[in-house]
């Protein structure tokens, strides 16, 4: 025999599998992002007027209105539009038009949001 036949064990995962386990890691932290930036945001929903809380939360104080506290929640709901986008992308990797039609409907529902 001229070549050797390796056996798939649980020491050599098949790709597809090792992409799961991959995509499953990942997308478990990014989808965490949201809901720790709701925290931190509300942790801080007090002193948001301050200067020292614009530099310690940083890019989360972006277009944030500290007179209107509802203004925080659209850091959340554009992380978590994201966070589905991936979502996506992981879970129907094989429907790419029903991607599409997640994105399409989330952009719709996004715009919606902010109007």
């Amino acid at each position: 025999m001229i070549g050797v036949v390796i056996e798939e064990t649980k020491e050599n995962p098949k790709p597809d599998e090792q992409f799961k386990i991959y995509g499953w890691t990942m997308v478990s932290v990014l989808g965490l992002c949201p809901l720790l930036f709701a925290l931190v945001l509300w942790k801080n929903r007090f002193n948001l007027d301050d200067t020292e809380t614009e530099q310690k939360i940083g890019a989360m104080y972006t277009g944030l209105i500290a007179s209107k506290p509802k203004s925080g929640f659209y850091v959340v709901v554009f992380l978590l539009r994201r966070s589905a986008f991936v979502f996506a992308t992981f879970w129907l990797y094989r429907h790419p038009e029903l991607q599409v039609l997640q994105m399409s409907l989330l952009t719709l529902l996004y715009i919606c949001f902010i109007c």
